[in-house]
């Protein structure tokens, strides 16, 4: 899988060290030429924040611009569908005129209507990984404060170094990258885990034994982690 980032760079006419300081001008990212240079040949894996950042600069979607998604952003993907649909309605609009049986000999309507249901599957197939990406951004933002010091500071001071590790180990375990989005029942499995994670850790909150523990079983892998 190849990322865009080069090909959006050339887009704008930039060089990579005019590319990095307008990054730092507009989005308050500091890399250096040759972070941005190994991004884009995919020699180092940026972190989501950083991602998303790029996204933001280029204003395409992550999904777009880390080449897993051919289109740049949700609202392309709707507008396709739109389209695609008129296509299929005046493709029913044939199929009643002519008769089922006249419009199933044809051998070019049928190439048409097998190459329109491949699109409507492809169509499907992107609308779907924005809806698991978009859920998953919100369970990864909530993430970020759910598992910050200050969210428990004023709650239960037991929890201030332990509550960030879990929901990253759950991503890293389901996924080599956890900025990477491979596929959307990857990142579905993801997101119902974290779900269940922050019942836990609300849970837990509340005084629940249970959530207590569990919570606690993750205290060993705080340190060996990356937070997001």
């Amino acid at each position: 899988m190849v990322n865009k980032l080069r090909e959006l760079r050339n887009e704008k006419g930039l060089t990579l060290r005019a590319a990095v300081k307008e990054l730092s001008e507009k989005t308050n990212l500091s890399i250096s030429p040759d972070s941005l240079a190994k991004y884009e040949r995919g020699v180092r894996e940026p972190k989501l924040a950083v991602w998303q950042k790029l996204a933001d600069f280029y204003n395409v979607s992550i999904l777009y611009i880390q080449g897993i998604s051919p289109y740049k952003s949700a609202s392309d993907v709707r507008d396709n569908q739109k389209t695609h649909n008129k296509r299929l309605d005046i493709m029913r609009f044939f199929q009643e005129q002519l008769g089922s049986e006249t419009y199933e000999n044809d051998a070019d309507l049928q190439e048409l209507e097998n190459a329109l249901f491949e699109e409507d599957r492809q169509l499907n197939t992107e609308s779907m990984r924005y809806t698991n990406y978009d859920d998953l951004l919100a369970y990864s933002n909530l993430a970020r404060i759910l598992f910050s010091p200050a969210f428990f500071a004023d709650t239960n001071n037991k929890y201030n170094d332990k509550v960030k590790k879990q929901c990253i180990k759950i991503l890293k375990n389901n996924s080599k990258e956890n900025a990477s989005i491979a596929d959307g029942m990857q990142y579905s499995n993801n997101i119902f885990l974290l779900k269940n994670l922050f019942e836990v850790i609300l849970d837990a909150q509340d005084g629940d034994q249970e959530a207590i523990k569990i919570k606690n079983n993750i205290s060993d892998e705080l340190h060996k982690r990356d937070s997001f």
